[in-house]
């Protein structure tokens, strides 16, 4: 990742910025790994737990560092999908974490945060097509404002039903996790710095966790493995 500062630009920022930028790669390499381990390893066992922990502050790192980078060079597809991404590691680690059928202040604030995120996105396309900018940055613009948007759907119906419980609770996880790698694996096989010429088998293995997420939902809605809620998969400690 090559960084290319403003002119101005103080050194403190720019110190900060290249450390933020280790930080990042370092979250993205630990995300990557832990979250292929926890996709692998038997579902509420010790392993996968372990695994989902690594997979979880590294993908916040990831988020965090993207987001901040991405304001201090003015790319703002990086900050908003930064939050994003630490948006869906949040909201499915609490998920887990809370006990079936609860909810409260947290979810009410995560659901601000994507509907924003989805406002701000829409807005963003909307300029774009004013301007009739067209091409890659405004699909994956408007594919940022419809998942917001779907994410922050299911935060209001989780709070107004007043938490979920069982197969939903688990899958409302699932695709979250799954979401976020996916985000995370398609961001480190496209970095030009890494990647000069683009590669398709990077690209397939980079969808994998998307048809991985398919599997396990089907899994879920199917049998009924995960049709009570003592069938989370990790114990629930936060209310």
């Amino acid at each position: 990742m090559f960084l290319h500062y403003l002119p101005g630009t103080a050194n403190w920022v720019r110190t900060a910025t290249d450390f933020a930028v280790v930080l990042h790669i370092a979250g993205g390499a630990a995300g990557v790994a832990a979250g292929a381990g926890a996709l692998a390893f038997r579902k509420g066992e010790r392993p996968h737990r372990m695994a989902g922990t690594v997979f979880f502050v590294a993908m916040l790192a990831l988020g965090s560092t993207a987001a901040v980078i991405g304001t201090v060079l003015h790319e703002v597809g990086n900050v908003f999908g930064g939050v994003f991404v630490c948006y869906l590691v949040a909201t499915a680690w609490m998920t887990i974490r809370r006990a079936g059928g609860v909810s409260g202040r947290f979810e009410l604030a995560s659901m601000a945060v994507a509907f924003a995120v989805a406002a701000i996105a829409g807005l963003g396309a909307a300029q774009m097509m004013t301007a009739r900018q067209a091409g890659p940055i405004l699909i994956a613009t408007l594919f940022m404002a419809a998942l917001a948007a779907l994410a922050g759907a299911g935060d209001l119906s989780l709070v107004v039903r007043r938490g979920l419980m069982g197969a939903q609770r688990v899958a409302r996880h699932l695709w979250r996790m799954c979401l976020a790698f996916t985000m995370a694996a398609g961001a480190f096989v496209t970095q030009p710095s890494m990647f000069p010429h683009p590669m398709p088998m990077l690209l397939v293995a980079a969808t994998l966790p998307l048809a991985l997420m398919v599997f396990w939902l089907l899994r879920v809605a199917l049998t009924d493995q995960f049709k009570h809620d003592r069938a989370a998969l990790a114990p629930a400690q936060a209310s």
